[in-house]
């Protein structure tokens, strides 16, 4: 959030990091991008919903706009459809994906589309009722930009895959992940060279005969730090 200017915890001298050996594929996680059909069919959902005549748009009888949604909605379907058969005739396992644009990617710009109707629709509404609309808009920007960015590999220095899962009522979902492959250049300026003092602690961070901190320290950029490894005061 602070690498775009917004933040949800005050300003502050020192930041701890319990369990941090997780750390580095915590940064992975979220330093990358990951979006699912669930989202989507989530996020239109809430928009419209043709099974139950429900959602933001028929509160506000926008019309056009819900024809939109049916497009988006049958747009998923076929750019998720085409990946899952594009996975099944690579035979990989892991889902990885090795080259950009491996399906055509129509459902971007139709996103796209809906989020400008969906603005354009709340822009007349009070404050609050506007708010609705923007969020909802800023969200489908949000959807579109991540599948570009996925479909042509945009994130360099990442690693893309697909992965392909069961949600709780047995449906299949498929997720669209990527995850840089050094996170320590990203820590290093967006944390470690912003805060003044970081202490990370966690009973694994030591590994190898000399039970050292080297390896840790080179995987999450940190190229200054005092290091202090205690013993455990339980008798095994």
């Amino acid at each position: 959030l602070r690498r775009v200017g917004a933040s949800i915890l005050p300003n502050h001298d020192i930041v701890i990091f319990d369990e941090a050996h997780t750390l580095e594929q915590v940064a992975g996680d979220h330093l990358g991008l990951s979006v699912t059909s669930g989202q989507i069919e989530y996020t239109l959902n809430k928009l419209y919903n043709d099974r139950s005549n429900r959602g933001l748009l028929v509160a506000y009888r926008a019309g056009d706009a819900q024809q939109v949604v049916l497009e988006c909605r049958h747009t998923a379907d076929e750019f998720f459809h085409d990946l899952e058969v594009w996975l099944e005739r690579q035979g990989k396992s892991n889902g990885r994906v090795r080259e950009p644009e491996i399906v055509k990617n129509l459902l971007s710009p139709v996103l796209d589309k809906l989020a400008k109707m969906v603005r354009r629709h709340g822009a007349p509404l009070k404050d609050e009722e506007r708010q609705d609309f923007t969020s909802a808009a800023d969200r489908l920007l949000a959807l579109a930009g991540g599948i570009e960015a996925w479909h042509k590999q945009k994130i360099e220095g990442s690693v893309y895959w697909i992965e392909k899962s069961l949600t709780r009522r047995g449906r299949q979902k498929l997720s669209l992940a990527a995850a840089p492959i050094d996170v320590g250049p990203v820590l290093r300026e967006h944390l470690f060279e912003k805060v003044p003092t970081v202490v990370l602690t966690s009973a694994t961070l030591a590994i190898g005969r000399e039970a050292s901190f080297d390896f840790f320290k080179s995987r999450i950029g940190l190229t200054q730090a005092k290091g202090l490894r205690l013993g455990s005061p339980f008798n095994y």
